[in-house]
């Protein structure tokens, strides 16, 4: 069993994300083409998260919230002489959320740190005086039982579980997830999930926690990393498994819970179940009555009964004046009002876009686009409800429903990947004609050097991180980098030729911008020099009088490709998500499982 080989997790686990509903709550997808044995799915096939299942519990956490507000008795007392209910209410709520803040950065670190041993690696976690007795008890299991590390963040997908319960406006079914680690312990392979608990609770695994590690084990498939696909991932069956374990941590001890797996995927079952049916449970409820007044006290007044359901009413010519454009809407209305009305010689204008179309474009969108959609309209600060925003949400709507989605994205480069091996055999059948003189004369096609035309997603990515994520430091690096190229006559902007090769130089620019921010602008700077030691790796030239951006331009396409994918590999290992924003990525920790 020592020798079986680990499975590694995907390049990027956020590529099988997605977030949809009403609240925007985590869904999984998955993008892959078809193999063997599972064919691809659509845009429209999206599988609730295993977290977004279980709060269908609805589980009483008033107990919790009492503890952690009893651990904090001077502030109550401040709290207790404010004059405003909402404002005692406010800081309550407060107070509250920095005590599950804690313990769930304290899960976080404990999570990262037995990762990191399994794995082989230096924990990249300082420890505060609280988090340290967790690892020390952590490292007290690892001693005891010797793990070794199998399989680690792997993505469980399961495609139609409770398929029979798609009624009534419930359009999910199935499950996704993050599984943590598979571990060998004394020849026998266990899923594990870690958890700390606080110093005043008990040791013990919940049914929850249980029929999670059972949703992993028994999902359809697990996705894993693979160097052999184009995607960098593929479908395997899930592993032989022991069972389930919950490593319960204390800052005194740790206690291991063995976990059923067939007995937990039974309730996991149930579980679901209850997800899908909380999702239509106020269907049976209509819409409240209008007001009446009582007919005693009309007839008291002599005046005859109305009912405003069958009331009769004498059409008249309307004396509303139109309303005024405002907000977004004020150019399409313009736009409208000074169409020519010859219809013979102008183009038909475009009806305006109203609250009812946009409604209905929204509705047309894969779900998918539909989570990107609402993600647009929160950043933006965009109410699609209200008329105010009619024209904005339509050009929002207009960028989304162009926007190639992920899987669209995957299969153009399939098909690219594939005529570029096709186009390889020939040139190394005539012998290698792609000398830099050859491309000047247009013998060879400067497509060709350049990895072929960009995938839109790529491009789109890169621009939006340009955008909306990186600072201004980080822009300025980024355009530093560019100008250098342009001196030293090797220029990669993608607005002059839309190739792979400057689409990955971007992607990899903007990300590590994002990641560092503003220990970036001067040659000494630490971010600096990171970046230049993983251009090393590539090229293979010292620094000197060759500028990072004279590199970057000098490098293949294939290079360009290796650097990024290197680039988002470093953020992954030190944060364990890719950058969100400049300021974010010093404030923000991996999501706690």
């Amino acid at each position: 069993m020592k020798d079986m080989i680990q499975l590694r997790p995907p390049a990027d686990a956020d590529n099988y994300r997605v977030k949809a509903g009403r609240f925007g709550d985590r869904f999984y997808t998955d993008p892959l083409p078809a193999d063997g044995t599972w064919e691809a799915t659509t845009d429209n096939d999206i599988y609730p998260a295993i977290s977004t299942v279980k709060k269908a519990t609805g589980q009483d956490w008033s107990k919790a919230m009492a503890k952690r507000l009893a651990k904090a008795p001077s502030q109550l007392v401040e709290i207790g002489k404010l004059d405003s209910e909402t404002e005692r209410k406010a800081r309550i709520n407060l107070l509250s959320d920095e005590g599950l803040g804690q313990a769930s950065g304290r899960g976080t670190i404990v999570h990262a740190h037995a990762e990191a041993v399994l794995g082989n690696r230096l924990p990249l976690y300082e420890l505060n005086d609280v988090v340290k007795p967790y690892i020390a008890r952590l490292e007290d299991f690892f001693a005891a039982y010797n793990p070794t590390l199998v399989a680690a963040e792997f993505v469980a997908i399961n495609r139609k579980m409770n398929e029979h319960n798609l009624h009534r406006g419930n359009k999910f079914m199935g499950y996704g997830g993050t599984g943590d680690a598979v571990v060998e312990i004394d020849g026998k392979l266990w899923l594990v999930d870690w958890k700390s608990r606080a110093e005043d609770s008990d040791h013990k695994a919940y049914a929850e926690e249980g029929a999670k590690v059972a949703a992993y084990g028994r999902a359809d498939y697990w996705i894993v990393g693979c160097d052999e696909s184009i995607n960098g991932a593929k479908r395997v069956k899930p592993l032989d498994l022991a069972g389930g374990l919950i490593v319960s941590i204390k800052p005194d001890s740790y206690e291991c819970f063995p976990i059923d797996l067939d007995e937990g995927f039974a309730y996991w079952t149930d579980l679901h179940a209850w997800w899908q049916a909380r999702r239509s449970e106020t269907r049976a409820v209509g819409r409240k009555w209008a007001p009446r007044v009582p007919v005693t006290s009309q007839l008291a007044t002599g005046e005859e009964p109305c009912n405003d359901q069958n009331a009769k009413t004498t059409p008249t010519e309307s004396t509303t004046e139109p309303s005024t454009p405002t907000g977004a809407d004020t150019a399409t209305a313009a736009t409208t009002a000074t169409a020519p009305t010859d219809t013979g010689s102008a183009a038909p204008v475009a009806d305006p876009p109203t609250r009812a179309s946009n409604r209905a474009r929204f509705d047309a969108l894969p779900e998918v686009k539909k989570g990107w959609a609402r993600e647009a309209f929160k950043r933006k600060g965009v109410d699609p409800r209200t008329d105010s925003y009619v024209g904005e949400v339509a050009r929002i709507l207009a960028d989304i429903e162009q926007r190639p989605s992920l899987r669209e994205a995957q299969e153009k480069r399939a098909e690219q990947i594939a005529e570029h091996a096709a186009k390889d055999e020939l040139v190394a059948r005539a012998g290698d004609l792609m000398t830099a003189a050859e491309i000047v004369l247009g013998v060879v096609d400067l497509w060709d050097v350049e990895g072929g035309e960009a995938d839109d997603e790529l491009v789109n990515e890169s621009r939006l991180m340009f955008d909306m994520v990186i600072g201004d430091h980080g822009r300025k690096w980024t355009g530093f980098r560019v100008t250098e190229a342009n001196d030293a006559g090797v220029g990669f902007q993608v607005s002059k030729l839309r190739s792979m090769k400057r689409a990955h130089l971007y992607l990899a620019l903007t990300k590590w911008a994002a990641f560092r921010g503003e220990a970036l602008l001067t040659d000494e700077a630490e971010g600096n020099i990171e970046f230049a030691s993983i251009l090393f790796m590539i090229d293979g030239c010292e620094d000197g009088a060759v500028t990072l951006g004279h590199r970057l331009g000098m490098l293949a396409a294939e290079e360009a490709a290796i650097l990024a994918g290197e680039v988002a590999d470093l953020i992954q290992s030190e944060t364990g998500e890719l950058p969100l924003t400049e300021s974010e990525t010093t404030n923000n920790q991996p999501e706690s499982k």
